[in-house]
């Protein structure tokens, strides 16, 4: 499995390094945009998005290219799932529609849209991931 990391270039540094560590340890390829010219190929190869915004409360603003990042993978049927909650070694996600996102309207790319979520619907990011199979001979 390929998941993509998107992630606000304001997000919480020590959710970012969780959420990393959580895919990394699943197995699942860890795939990023690590900077420079930007290219949706490695979106649009992975087999699941996972979000990570600036802030994990109802609704967020979120940035002009975290906004396309998840309309290009719901285009293509990738599931986007945010994190709503980092506990520590834990995190939890909800699943984003395209109903969840609305632009607002204006030329602040910083708050270009909104992601509004019902908290209730969430699971863990774990639990998303293929377990890591490990054999020992």
């Amino acid at each position: 499995m390929k998941a993509y990391l998107a992630k606000s270039n304001r997000c919480n540094p020590t959710d970012y390094s969780v959420a990393r560590q959580v895919i990394k340890n699943s197995g699942a390829e860890l795939v990023e945009h690590n900077g420079g010219s930007y290219s949706n190929d490695n979106l649009l190869s992975s087999d699941i998005v996972i979000v990570l915004p600036e802030i994990s409360t109802s609704p967020v603003n979120l940035g002009r290219g975290l906004y396309e990042q998840m309309i290009s993978a719901l285009d293509h049927n990738i599931p986007v799932w945010v994190i709503v909650e980092n506990a520590v070694l834990l995190p939890r996600v909800a699943r984003v529609s395209q109903s969840d996102l609305r632009l607002l309207g204006n030329n602040d790319y910083i708050n270009w849209a909104r992601l509004t979520l019902v908290p209730l619907n969430t699971s863990s990011l774990s639990g998303l991931l293929p377990e890591k199979i490990e054999i020992i001979l």
